[in-house]
C-alpha cells in the first residue's frame, strides 16, 4: 500500500516532508521500493489534519540503490605507497551500492508527540525505520540489517519537501550528529613531544602490562559506543566494566603493595563481589565517604547513574 504523506513546516502550508539518508547497510532491496506504515495514533488537531489529508498517520519510506562509483582507488593508493606502477583492477562485491531511504511523514502533531520537540517529524520517521528494520530482521534473518539510533545514519541527513502540486523541494542538509563527523586536523601532542615519542610511550604501556590499559580500553569503547554509534546499551555496560576493573585493579595494587602473593591475590579478588568491594572493603581502606545510597556525592551519583542503570538494562531489558 501507497499513501500520500503530507507534512506541515513552520509556515504551516500542507507539504510533504522527506528526509534522506544513507544506511551503514544494505538492504538488499530492489531499488525504488515504497513502503507505507500507518501509524496506530492520532493527530493532536484531527479535524484540522482530516481537512488536509485522509487517513492515519503515517511513515513512507522509499529505497533507492546507489550504484558505487567506479572511480580507481586501489592503484593510485599503492602507487602512491610504493612508488612503482602496478597493474591491478580495483575490486568491489558484485552488484555493490550506497543504501539510500527517503523518509516521509506529516509534520502535524501528533497527540503523543511533544509540542517542545521541534524534530518530531525526524524522530517520527526513525521510529518509523526501526521498526521497518525490526521486520526486516524478522522476516528474513539478515543479522547485517539492524536497528539503528540517529548516529547510526549517514552524518548528513538532507531535508525536503514536497509541495501540494506534488514538485520537491530542497531546504538544506543538517549534520544530525557533527561530533560523528571523521575528524582530520593532524593531532595534537604534548608540550615538548613528537608523534614518535607518543606512540612509542604507548607502546611501552601496553608492552609492560600497564595495570589501567583494560580500564582504558573499555573507557574508549564506551566513547565509541555513545558518541559514534549510538548504542546505548553497549556505552552502559562498557562503561561499568570500565569502573569495575577500575577498582578492582586499585585494590589489586594496594594488596601488591601489603606484600600479599600472586596467588594469595588472585584468590582475594576471585572471591570478591563487586558491590561489597564498593561499600565495605575500598572505604577501609582509601577512607572518605563511600555511601553508595547518598545523594549529590560522586560515589551515590555513579551508584544509581551507571550501577543500577546497567543492571537494569542488562538484567530488566
Amino acid at each position: 500500500m501507497e499513501a500520500s504523506v503530507i507534512s506541515e513546516p513552520a509556515n504551516e502550508r500542507p507539504v510533504v516532508s522527506t528526509f534522506a539518508a544513507q544506511l551503514p547497510f544494505p538492504l538488499r532491496l530492489e531499488s525504488g521500493s515504497v513502503f507505507t506504515y500507518e501509524l496506530a495514533r492520532t493527530y493532536a488537531d484531527p479535524r484540522r489534519a482530516a481537512a488536509v489529508f485522509p487517513g492515519s498517520p503515517s511513515v513512507r519510506i522509499r529505497i533507492y540503490n546507489q550504484p558505487l562509483t567506479q572511480a580507481p582507488r586501489i592503484r593510485p593508493a599503492l602507487q602512491e605507497l610504493y612508488q612503482t606502477e602496478v597493474d591491478i583492477d580495483d575490486w568491489q562485491p558484485d552488484g555493490a551500492y550506497v543504501q539510500w531511504v527517503s523518509l516521509e511523514t506529516p509534520t502535524l502533531l501528533l497527540s503523543d508527540e511533544p509540542p517542545e520537540d521541534g524534530a518530531f517529524a525526524f524522530h517520527r520517521c526513525l521510529h518509523g525505520l526501526n521498526l521497518f528494520l525490526n521486520a526486516h530482521n524478522v522476516a528474513f534473518a539478515d543479522s547485517g540489517v539492524y536497528l539503528i539510533s540517529t548516529q547510526g545514519l549517514d552524518p548528513a541527513v538532507i531535508v525536503g519537501h514536497y509541495e501540494a502540486d506534488g514538485d520537491w523541494q530542497f531546504d538544506s542538509p543538517v549534520l544530525v550528529h557533527p561530533e560523528r563527523l571523521a575528524d582530520y586536523r593532524p593531532l595534537q601532542t604534548r608540550a615538548g613531544e613528537t608523534v614518535e615519542h607518543a606512540l612509542a610511550a604507548g607502546i611501552g604501556r601496553l608492552m609492560s602490562g600497564h595495570p589501567m590499559m583494560t580500564t582504558f580500553a573499555f573507557t574508549m569503547r564506551a566513547d565509541r559506543a555513545g558518541r559514534i554509534e549510538g548504542d546505548a546499551l553497549n556505552q552502559v555496560v562498557s562503561l561499568q566494566t570500565a569502573m569495575e576493573n577500575r577498582l578492582f585493579t586499585i585494590w589489586r595494587l594496594i594488596l601488591v603493595d601489603q606484600g600479599k602473593s600472586s596467588s594469595e591475590i588472585e584468590q582475594a579478588v576471585e572471591d570478591q563481589r563487586f558491590a561489597p568491594l564498593v561499600r565495605a572493603r575500598l572505604p577501609q581502606l582509601l577512607g572518605g565517604p563511600w555511601d553508595t545510597t547518598a545523594p549529590h556525592t560522586t560515589v551515590g551519583t555513579y551508584w544509581s547513574a551507571l550501577y543500577q542503570l546497567r543492571n537494569r538494562v542488562v538484567h530488566a531489558g
